[in-house]
């Protein structure tokens, strides 16, 4: 994992967390930042994230092998119980 990695475990306690994940413009431009906040509702987890163009991945550890959520859209709302997960945000740019 190197520093613009970030990802969440799906069992966070806290009412919020900003964040920031690596976007890619394209070409040799340098990354940017895409936010990615986390909110918990009930007994749900709420992420949310503005730039459509990023796919929202999962992994069952941080630095497990992440995969794309079929259909995923901002925001996405998925129940705190169950196995924990790990989240990020993943440009579909090279």
């Amino acid at each position: 994992m190197n520093q613009y990695d970030s990802s969440f475990a799906r069992s966070i306690r806290v009412p919020h967390v900003p964040a920031l994940v690596l976007g890619h413009r394209g070409g040799n431009a340098p990354p940017f930042p895409e936010p990615l906040s986390i909110e918990l509702v009930g007994s749900d987890v709420v992420l949310k994230w503005t730039n459509p163009a990023f796919n929202l991945q999962a992994a069952p550890t941080v630095t497990g092998s992440y995969t794309n959520i079929s259909g995923a859209t901002s925001p996405y709302t998925t129940p705190v119980s169950g196995q924990q997960r790990y989240f990020r945000l993943a440009s579909p740019l090279p």
